[in-house]
């Protein structure tokens, strides 16, 4: 099972459902805020996560903030198709 949430979370920080870059800034998924605890309470915890699961490139970019600006969400994820 521990392989399995690896292998998701490595998913999903990769792509770009987790973590953009807008004007210079890092922004990640509202679910980081709305969870933040889970991810270590603070932006330095949050990106501190965000490096563990991350491809060398994206781990590299993500050096360079001690901070994020700004959280999104995809709300339309969450409608039903009918």
């Amino acid at each position: 099972m521990e392989k399995r949430l690896n292998t998701a979370a490595k998913d999903f920080i990769n792509s770009d459902r987790a973590i953009s870059f807008k004007d210079g800034n890092l922004h990640v998924s509202s679910i980081y805020r709305w969870f933040a605890d889970d991810f270590g309470g603070t932006h330095a915890g949050i990106i501190k996560h965000l490096h563990i699961f991350a491809e060398p490139a994206l781990s590299r970019r993500l050096s360079e903030f001690s901070s994020i600006k700004g959280d999104y969400y995809d709300w339309s994820l969450n409608e039903t198709v009918g």
